[in-house]
């Protein structure tokens, strides 16, 4: 993928948020019609399917708050690092609506006292791309009064139950990736995801240490571990909506707010952070891996909600 410079009509390489938002739109489509997504968009999603999606929601906000203050201290750029703060203060924004939100859904944020796996390991995964700690905590379980603006604070990852196996057949390039997704995928659907034992847990962990240690970070990387979660709402939000009559569609407002000029402006935000941040050595194949696995636990996080329909046969 190339553009042309009007100026001097030499052609230059499309910017690398574009380059690998396409890369991975294999994983794009893939999202669209997973069972989560497909169901809610015809409406039929089941309530308290959605109540958990929310409930689990607020878990990954809170730490997304914190991921992104995280990645700005890798930027050196002041209107990235602006741009950055901007976007955090609009998680921050959503989190004191969130009670509301819940409210309105008659959730009782109590009733789900700790992260799912599939929450779990998106929330390792953040952390880990944007922090140099090398030991974090989940977080903890709501208590009694405490409401969902209350939950930013540093987090911590005790353990990681990630497949290590499908993770890193996951993040291969081309066709290879596909026989990974589809192996997590299948797991998370029968629920008999493994938990690793200690020894594989620590083998998995030293993985994740290699990959986002201090010598291997940079701003790119912790913000490309970013980009997939609006790049990825911002396609669901325009597709659900395109030519789609939602008046009285129980998730007209989840569908419609992903759609608004609002939130695709955010997610064109967090592009054009990625591509001022980059440098020579940030390449394509550099950062593809940490953003393909970030898109895989998108998909990892639709389909770990619980009591989804069955997917119609093929």
């Amino acid at each position: 993928m190339v553009s042309v410079n009007p100026a001097i009509g030499l052609a230059s390489p499309a910017p690398i948020s574009e380059r690998l938002w396409l890369s991975c739109s294999d994983l794009a489509a893939r999202a669209l019609a997973c069972p989560f997504v497909s169901q809610l968009a015809a409406g039929k999603l089941r309530k308290l399917t959605f109540q958990h999606y929310i409930a689990q929601n607020a878990f990954y906000l809170a730490a997304l708050a914190e991921t992104y203050e995280r990645a700005g201290t890798y930027i050196k750029d002041s209107e990235a690092k602006r741009l950055l703060w901007e976007l955090r203060e609009a998680v921050v924004l959503e989190l004191g609506r969130y009670d509301g939100y819940a409210n309105a859904w008659v959730i009782d944020l109590k009733d789900h006292p700790e992260p799912s796996e599939a929450t779990k390991k998106y929330i390792d995964f953040l952390i880990r791309a944007t922090s140099r700690a090398q030991n974090v905590a989940l977080p903890s379980a709501f208590r009694e009064g405490e409401t969902v603006a209350n939950r930013l604070k540093p987090l911590e990852v005790e353990s990681c139950t990630y497949d290590e196996k499908s993770s890193r057949n996951g993040i291969e390039l081309g066709d290879q990736s596909v026989d990974g997704f589809s192996d997590l995928l299948e797991k998370v659907e029968r629920q008999a995801t493994k938990v690793l034992d200690p020894k594989q847990q620590t083998n998995h962990r030293n993985l994740m240490d290699q990959r986002f240690s201090p010598k291997n970070c940079s701003a790119a990387k912790a913000v490309a571990a970013l980009l997939p979660c609006m790049q990825l709402y911002a396609f669901l939000g325009r597709e659900l909506s395109r030519g789609n009559d939602l008046e009285g569609h129980p998730y007209k407002d989840w569908i419609t707010s992903h759609a608004s000029a609002e939130f695709q402006a955010a997610s064109a935000k967090m592009e054009t952070i990625l591509d001022s941040v980059c440098q020579q050595d940030d390449s394509l194949e550099a950062l593809l891996p940490v953003y393909r696995e970030a898109m895989l636990l998108e998909l990892n996080f639709f389909a770990g909600q619980p009591a989804l329909l069955p997917a119609a046969p093929h």
